[in-house]
């Protein structure tokens, strides 16, 4: 840091000494303000705190005891340091001096050589103490912001926008597979893209703005005058410009990705911590459905609903539940090389709306939907894909022993219906929505807390009822289906009806089964 870099407050209530001294220190080119008395300096240094204040002792107004005195008790931004200029060369004057507050004085009148002297030494001071603040405020791999530090900054820009009524929005973010990137390529390599993420975040950000690394992979940006809407553009041009940029590691060149939580402030957050639970809460279903994309809290906020929601924690019927309880188990999974015929009977078969893809060691390698199949072209050539050409990959999965309510929390933040649960990766069952219904539902069922569930108010006819409804309506369709074909005068189109009829009747039977095994259940 050179000399005309660091700021200085001359005070003196003498129009000709602070001529003088003006001009001596502008000739070494410093950032020079003065003003007349220690009042005037004091409200200087609280709208632009100097690195080094030099004042005078006796002035009207505030002296310059007095002025050292408050500077010393102030929490001003940063360190000052002070220089007291004074005719008094007693020891005691210079005791008094020092123990207000100065670090230095400059005896009357002032030379030129020796005031130039100790602004250097004084300069060498500034310096360690910026080099031990930006140490202790800043994390030592990346230069951003550490955690008390930005906690300090947030709680600030907190106030101020309450008291100004302004937006204030907080994006967490987490490189994406930054483990596998240590373990493949070394810990030099994974402090290169954590810098590189750093460096890219200060280039994005806006001088009002603060990048702080949060620990380990994770960094939280704050956005002032920012809404939700704001931040969640502003995460997504990042997102896109990190995906584009290339981290190089010795002869190693490496592509990163990111997820993002993004959370504002409303009137009902109530603390700054809430804010960024919020904005991590966020980042969570980012990384469960996919990564590399950015989940706004407000996204999340259309819960499903808990019949157990008022439930204190422990008391929770899913506190101490593992996913394996309350998953429905998988009978058979498909292979990735399998085709696309064998994925339909397989759906068809188990009645299910998706199956898990595995590889040839059984470990999990995507999912296949019904929808992913109907969005194939009915020609042949779709039909010859395999599993493997329309699977997605990027699979929400749990291990089996994951507290279940956990996932029960997950499936009601996000709009996917299911996660695979897996044991050692290999795929042991599915846990949707309905999955929750249904425990849901039994447990009720086997604590008895709802009286409805004793009651038999039909005797006991409730599934013979079910299936005169369901041969009812096959007999209904079967009719349509006759009609359809007594009435169809071109061959080419039997086909369609048959197919169509079979489809609706088939379901109806397996529901008519399915009423058969409630009536003769012991």
């Amino acid at each position: 840091m050179s000399l005309s870099k660091c700021s200085i407050l001359l005070v003196d209530d003498d129009p000709t000494v602070l001529r003088i001294l003006q001009m001596y220190l502008n000739a070494d080119e410093y950032e020079v303000n003065s003003a007349e008395d220690g009042l005037a300096a004091w409200e200087q240094i609280n709208q632009r705190c100097p690195d080094i204040l030099i004042t005078d002792w006796n002035m009207p107004r505030m002296d310059g005891l007095e002025l050292l005195r408050r500077v010393q008790q102030a929490k001003l931004p940063h360190f000052v340091y002070s220089i007291l200029l004074t005719a008094r060369n007693s020891s005691e004057d210079i005791a008094t001096g020092l123990e207000a507050g100065s670090n230095d004085y400059v005896s009357k009148p002032v030379s030129p050589v020796e005031l130039k002297a100790r602004l250097r030494a004084a300069q060498r001071i500034v310096q360690l103490e910026r080099n031990l603040r930006q140490l202790s405020e800043s994390d030592s791999l990346t230069g951003a912001m550490n955690r008390r530090t930005f906690h300090t900054q947030l709680t600030r820009e907190w106030s101020r926008a309450e008291r100004f009524e302004s937006d204030l929005s907080v994006v967490v973010l987490d490189v994406d597979f930054f483990k596998k990137v240590n373990d493949e390529h070394g810990h030099h390599a994974g402090d290169m893209v954590l810098v590189a993420v750093a460096n890219l975040l200060r280039e994005c950000c806006r001088p009002s703005d603060y990048v702080c690394r949060f620990g380990g992979e994770e960094f939280v940006v704050l956005l002032t005058q920012t809404d939700e809407a704001g931040a969640a553009t502003w995460a997504d041009r990042f997102r896109l410009r990190l995906a584009q940029t290339l981290v190089f590691s010795g002869e190693k060149t490496l592509q990163i990705t990111a997820s993002f939580g993004v959370a504002q402030k409303l009137e009902d957050t109530p603390d700054p911590d809430k804010l960024i639970d919020q904005a991590d809460q966020g980042l969570l279903v980012a990384k469960r459905t996919g990564r590399n994309r950015v989940i706004r809290y407000s996204q999340l906020n259309d819960p499903m609903l808990d019949p157990f929601g008022n439930a204190e924690l422990e008391d929770h019927p899913l506190a101490r539940i593992p996913a394996r309880d309350v998953m429905t188990t998988l009978v058979m999974c498909l292979n990735q090389h399998d085709s696309i015929m064998q994925a339909v009977e397989l759906v068809l078969q188990l009645r299910i709306a998706s199956v898990p893809v595995v590889d040839d060691d059984g470990k999990l390698v995507g999912i296949v939907s019904e929808k992913d199949i109907m969005l194939l072209d009915v020609g042949l050539d779709g039909w010859r894909k395999t599993v493997g050409d329309i699977m997605v990959t990027n699979v929400v999965a749990y291990d089996e022993q994951t507290p279940a309510k956990e996932i029960f929390e997950f499936l009601c933040r996000v709009s996917i219906r299911r996660v695979v649960v897996v044991r050692g990766g290999q795929p042991v069952g599915i846990i949707s929505r309905d999955s929750f219904l249904r425990w849901f539902s039994n447990w009720i069922q086997a604590n008895k807390t709802i009286d409805s569930f004793d009651a038999d108010t039909d005797g006991g006819r409730r599934p013979l009822r079910s299936m005169e409804a369901t041969i009812s309506t096959l007999m209904r369709q079967s009719q349509y289906l006759l009609d359809q074909l007594q009435t169809t005068e071109s061959v080419e189109d039997v086909v369609p009806y048959v197919v169509g009829g079979a489809t609706c009747m088939q379901d109806l039977v397996n529901d008519l089964l399915g009423h058969c095994q409630q009536v003769f259940q012991p």
